[in-house]
């Protein structure tokens, strides 16, 4: 059964796609994640959630799906924003995990390190 995540928006009666290309954009906006799940791509395993901090106390958190369609898989890094609020909310539901990435430098290599550390359903 194809589910529909057309009510999250206010006009939730236009048909509204968006497009997003990992080769020319780092990040999609949750308009375009949206448009993936409505074009029958399924959010697989847990979903990835890593910290960025900007200007020592600008916080931006950067959520990490992996989409299947069929043979097709995409890793869909999301910026946090109230719509994606609503999106975890609703995923919760269906007990799917929000796994937070810790990043570490390694003192020796300089070489990030990355450690996964469970945070529950969201």
């Amino acid at each position: 059964m194809k589910q529909q995540f057309n009510d999250f928006y206010a006009t939730s009666h236009i048909n509204l796609t968006r497009h997003w290309c990992p080769l020319s954009q780092p990040y999609a906006g949750v308009d375009a994640l949206l448009s993936f799940l409505n074009d029958g791509w399924m959010i697989e395993d847990d979903i990835g959630c890593d910290e960025h901090w900007l200007g020592g106390t600008r916080r931006i958190l950067v959520y990490h799906f992996v989409l299947t369609n069929l043979d097709d898989v995409v890793t869909m890094p999301v910026l946090r924003n109230p719509v994606l609020d609503r999106l975890l909310t609703r995923l919760s539901q269906r007990d799917i995990s929000v796994v937070y990435i810790q990043q570490e430098v390694g003192v020796e290599t300089g070489k990030r390190q990355h450690q996964h550390v469970e945070m529950g359903t969201v």
